[in-house]
This record gives structure tokens, C-alpha cells and sequence, in this order.
């Protein structure tokens, strides 16, 4: 099962330090504390981390002066490392076996290859993933597929979905998708090894794929970096911080003069509007079902809970619009133009995208017929605190991940997988104006 860690500001400094000299050649760079006036000793913002030429990696002479340096860097780095997991003392044994702690406490350099190192162990305590899958693993996993997907396809066909088929398997068909799974199943977490055996399960009834392999192949690669993340997860931190930007933008936008023509007469968003009969809010804990027709006791609900002069700002957020940034990211295609970014957001390049549910060919992939994440409900949550001053909206999107191959034809609907993306807006709403203070996703998935 996954884990969640803490942030530590202090450790992305010496991760980027890492990455910076990795990528410029320079494993064996020796790791720092840059001090300047502006950063006293004993402050606790994180300290600039730099190389230095005055000490290398296996030097054959290290000066008592330089050892103080090592010593203190490795001190400061430990912290940040416990500062992951709430403490030094809970740092888990995979990730100090990588840390080296013999070398501790003893003078010698931390590199940029030994920093890199542990944040890979960190990263594997975090997630798990299987090297290799034996042959009985990847059996029970093409077993367990079957039955997901005939249970899921059974409660589809109940509620009409015609094209909900029972999947069989002979034995010569299960032998190879098994061999399949076997090869292509390493790397992978628990859950993506179950969506690999759901999808080569499809892959084997579908009688239109010229090169199962290739596409079982295919899509392995593509969920060999899926991972589940709360809202505020420091591993999606750096792609927070860009849709935070990005909503800013959006906000900024809808501000503006130029779109009043966008809000009716009580400030409330058109996009609002049309979505309250056809979707499902809450509202300071209230639930409206819009099946029961809830769209006029929705709206009126939420003029009670926001002070007109905050409508416009955050019924701008209270809608299917902004719900639609995951699924913009999951196509890999740029966020939606804005008026400081005609072009839109290209956020494929952020540290953190790779674990979303996606495909790596984006909208246009040619092994996949469209996307394969499709949310299927969404729902609105708004919440307003007792003061009155911050306000949080958040936006729930449930889907399903189906095989979509090109060849697939009627099959191409099958059932791989389930996700959920979760939004989350915060607002200050302790003015006249409001203003947004974050924007955070998370995700889950199962097979």
C-alpha cells in the first residue's frame, strides 16, 4: 500500500541541488551549505545547497575544516530526511541503508550520486514497486482480472450497458497472457500490476489486435508511473504550485470587466448556473441530488452561504469548468487559454505530471482510439468557515480507465481500471475581493 510523507523544503534543496549537477554530468559533486548574510545561522528557512571545488568525492587528503563541512551538510541532510517521515528516528531501514549512515559523523562529502540514491529508496518506501513478478503472481493476477472484469461487466449490463460482455479465456489464452503479464509486470506498483492484467485480459478477447504484445507492452509503459496522492502531497508539490498559477490566472480573467457578461444579475457564474440541475453539490455540509431537482435549492443555497460581493469569484470555481483541468492533463494537452496565457498551460514538463492517469501519446496517441480516463460523475463540495474568512471548494471527478485500443472496436469500452481526482480551492474571503491562496489534486486508482 502507498504512504504518505511530510514536505521538507530543506530536502528539495538538496534533491535539485542533485538533479541540477546529475543532469550536468557531475554525479560525484560535492554537496555545501551556502550561507549569506540573509540566511543567519539557526533561521529555519531552508539553506541554499551549492557544489564546491574545495572537496572531492575519494580525495586522498581532506582538511579538518573541509570534514566540518562534510559533517555539517550530512547533519542538515539527515534532518531533512527525517523531516519526510516525522523524525529521525522513524526513517525507514531501506532508506538509511541507502543514506550510508557509516559515513556519518566521520568527514566524508555527501554527493550528488548519494542524495540521488535516497530519494529513489524514498521514493520506493513511498510506493512500492515489484522488480520481477513470478509466474504464480502474474497467474493469480490474470485470475483476479477476469473476475473484476466480468463482476464489473455484470453490474453494467444490469443497468443496459449492452456491450457489457462476459470475457472467457481458454487455457491456451490464459497461458499467454499470463507469460504476458510475467514479462511486463516488473516496475510496476500493486495496483498497476492490476491494471496491466485487466488490460492484457482485454487485449486476448479482443480478436482485432494484430500485435497483443505490443499494445500489453505499451500500456505497461504508460502505468509504470501512476501513483495515488492526496491533495497537498509534497510528490505533486511542484505541480500544485503551477495550477495554483494557472488558477490565478483563471480567477484574474473572469475578474475582469470584460467578462461581465458571464454573471447574471446576483453575480452568479453562467456555468454554474446551467450545472446545479445536472450534478451534485454540498453545500456547507448540505447535500443537493439533482435528481431530486435540486438546481434552484442549490443556487439559492449557495447566495446564502457567499456574500454577493464574493459570488462572482467563486461560482466561478463551483462548476464542471475548473474540473476540467485533470482531464486536460490527462490528455496532455495545454490547460484552457487565459488572458495572460492565449496559448494555455503546457504542464507535461512539471516535476509530479508523469504519475497522473494518462497515456504517454496524449489526445492523439495512435495506439489508443481516445483517452483512457474518462470521468463519468463529478461532484461539489463548498465550505465556508465560521468567520467567514476562508472559503475551500472542491471538486470530486470519478471515472473509469477503459481499453480503448484502436482495433478494439465494440470491446474498446471494456473495463481496465477506476480513478478519482480530487480538487481543492482555498480561498480568503476575509475581504471585500477574494483571493485564491491554493490550488491542490489528488488522485486515487484501483483495478
Amino acid at each position: 500500500m502507498a504512504m504518505e510523507i511530510n514536505r521538507s523544503l530543506q530536502f528539495e534543496k538538496f534533491v535539485t541541488f542533485a538533479q541540477d549537477a546529475m543532469d550536468a554530468g557531475e554525479k560525484k559533486a560535492v554537496a555545501r551549505i551556502y550561507s549569506d548574510s540573509a540566511e543567519a545561522v539557526g533561521d529555519t528557512a531552508p539553506r541554499q545547497i551549492q557544489a564546491t571545488k574545495a572537496d572531492k568525492a575519494f580525495a586522498l587528503f581532506r582538511s579538518r575544516r573541509n570534514k566540518e563541512f562534510n559533517d555539517d551538510v550530512r547533519e542538515l541532510f539527515e534532518k531533512s530526511v527525517g523531516e519526510l517521515f516525522g523524525g529521525k528516528n522513524r526513517i525507514p531501514p531501506a532508506v538509511r541503508e541507502a543514506m550510508l549512515m557509516k559515513d556519518y559523523h566521520c568527514g566524508k562529502p555527501l554527493t550528488a550520486r548519494r542524495i540521488m540514491a535516497v530519494q529513489k529508496a524514498i521514493l520506493e518506501v513511498v510506493e512500492p514497486v515489484t522488480p520481477k513478478v513470478s509466474r504464480q503472481a502474474a497467474a493469480t493476477a490474470v485470475n483476479e482480472a477476469v473476475e473484476r472484469i466480468n463482476a464489473k461487466h455484470q453490474e453494467l449490463a444490469k443497468k443496459g450497458e449492452v456491450w457489457a460482455m462476459p470475457v472467457n479465456l481458454s487455457q491456451e489464452q490464459l497461458t499467454e497472457v499470463t507469460t504476458l503479464v510475467e514479462k511486463y509486470g516488473k516496475n510496476l506498483t500493486e495496483k498497476g500490476l492490476g491494471l496491466l492484467a485487466n488490460f492484457a485480459v482485454n487485449a486476448m478477447v479482443c480478436p482485432n489486435i494484430p500485435n497483443r504484445e505490443f499494445v500489453i507492452q505499451r500500456f505497461a509503459k504508460d502505468c509504470a508511473t501512476y501513483r495515488e496522492f492526496p491533495p497537498g502531497s509534497p510528490r505533486f508539490s511542484a505541480m500544485d504550485d503551477a495550477i495554483t498559477k494557472y488558477s490565478q490566472e483563471v480567477l484574474d480573467g473572469y475578474m475582469d470587466p470584460s467578462k461581465s457578461g458571464m454573471f447574471d444579475a446576483d453575480g452568479l457564474f453562467n456555468a454554474f448556473i446551467a450545472d446545479a440541475p445536472r450534478n451534485d453539490f454540498v453545500i456547507n455540509g448540505q447535500a443537493f441530488n439533482h435528481l431530486d431537482g435540486s438546481g434552484p435549492a442549490t443556487i439559492a443555497a449557495f447566495k446564502n452561504a457567499i456574500r454577493p460581493e464574493h459570488r462572482k469569484a467563486l461560482s466561478t470555481f463551483f462548476n464542471q469548468m475548473p474540473g476540467e483541468c485533470p482531464a486536460f492533463l490527462s490528455q496532455r494537452m495545454p490547460l484552457p487559454s487565459t488572458m495572460k496565457s492565449p496559448a494555455g498551460k503546457d504542464l507535461t514538463g512539471v516535476k509530479g505530471f508523469p504519475m497522473l492517469v494518462s497515456n504517454q501519446g496524449g489526445f492523439d496517441d495512435p495506439v489508443y482510439m481516445s483517452q483512457l480516463a474518462k470521468v463519468k460523475k463529478q461532484t461539489y463540495y463548498l465550505n465556508v468557515s465560521e468567520d467567514g474568512k476562508r472559503t475551500k471548494i472542491a471538486i470530486e471527478s470519478r471515472g473509469d480507465i477503459t481499453f480503448m485500443v484502436n482495433e478494439a472496436s465494440e470491446k474498446a469500452n471494456n473495463h481496465v481500471g477506476s480513478f478519482q481526482w480530487r480538487q481543492e480551492f482555498t480561498f480568503d474571503t476575509s475581504g471585500p475581493n477574494v483571493q485564491l491562496i491554493d490550488a491542490k489534486l489528488g488522485q486515487t486508482f484501483n483495478p
